[in-house]
């Protein structure tokens, strides 16, 4: 994984990542450039994204299509019970997401990083991913409205939302 992606891999925390970006923004100040970008937050993403799709990113990741397709089928059979007021109410079947205590769902949120970041990458741009945490840096307006429109195309296909309130 490129090093900036992070989350879930060992020696790469937020504090890494948030380093480099400091880095990026006080080159830029030294340098009298200028220099964007836009860090968004996903909407329960472990909760809502598209199995099949992170299953085909999983894929061409390398992990192999009987494993992906267990754990696919595997969830396709959860049920979820959801608790209001200490009450458990009747279940729910799973249709979408993964859970978020699986050790799998950590690379299904690494494969979506992936493929966030090669959606977006350019010349101009450098992309940042921690978990369901995303941002981007760029040097120019075009580049970043780039990227944005790129980063919508992407969360559309994995079925995810942004909280534009967090972003």
């Amino acid at each position: 994984f490129p090093y900036s992606i992070s989350g879930g891999l060992p020696g790469r925390g937020v504090k890494e990542l948030a380093f480099a970006q400091k880095r990026a923004i006080e080159q830029s100040l030294a340098d009298g450039t200028s220099l964007g970008g836009f860090s968004l937050d996903l909407i329960k993403a472990f909760n809502t994204f598209g199995r099949w799709a992170c299953g085909r990113i999983m894929q061409r990741l390398g992990i192999p299509e009987d494993i992906v397709m267990a754990w696919i089928l595997s969830l396709d059979k959860m049920v979820r019970y959801p608790t209001i007021q200490g009450c458990v109410a009747q279940g729910i079947p799973s249709t979408t997401g993964v859970p978020e205590g699986c050790s799998i769902s950590v690379l299904a949120m690494l494969a979506t990083s992936c493929f966030y970041y090669h959606l977006i990458l350019s010349d101009s741009v450098r992309p940042f991913a921690y978990a369901d945490n995303w941002s981007w840096m760029s040097k120019t307006q075009k580049a970043n409205f780039l990227a944005y429109q790129q980063m919508l195309r992407g969360t559309t296909v994995l079925r995810l939302q942004i909280d534009h309130g967090k972003s």
